[in-house]
């Protein structure tokens, strides 16, 4: 009984939540964290799909015309909640604020300048610069 209980847990998505309902939070967190910059942003018209895979090596695409957000599953459920935020808001960064890629490295001691970097931005760098990150993505596009 108790391995089973241990395995039931780690099996347990990160902070205890659906793949779907952890979307749905950054989702309106997203929409929060705009208004603090005097953006009105509206998530309901976005649809958020797992798929498998996602040609190569990315792990999220947004679709702006069918307005969608795709998500590798595999990836999404071995994230950090720093990760799953980073990634959520870039992609929402394409699909609600028109936002293009940014690899410049003119950020917090030559870090990236963006969290629009093509290749993402580590939870743990997100993280500790968030709000560095917030203010560039709402105002500075």
């Amino acid at each position: 009984m108790k391995i089973l209980i241990l395995t039931l847990l780690l099996a347990a998505p990160a902070c205890g939540k659906t793949s779907a309902e952890r979307t749905q939070e950054l989702l309106y967190k997203f929409e929060d964290d705009a208004a603090r910059y005097s953006l009105h942003v509206d998530t309901d018209t976005l649809t958020v799909k797992f798929v498998d895979t996602i040609g190569g090596r990315f792990v999220g695409a947004c679709a702006p015309i069918l307005k969608e957000i795709w998500l590798v599953k595999s990836y999404w459920r071995s994230a950090s909640g720093a990760d799953q935020e980073s990634l959520m808001y870039h992609e929402l960064g394409h699909c609600l604020l028109d936002r293009g890629h940014n690899d410049n490295h003119n950020g917090p001691y030559g870090l990236p300048s963006s969290i629009m970097r093509r290749t993402g931005l580590q939870g743990d760098v997100y993280e500790t610069y968030r709000d560095y990150y917030l203010k560039e993505l709402f105002q500075g596009g």
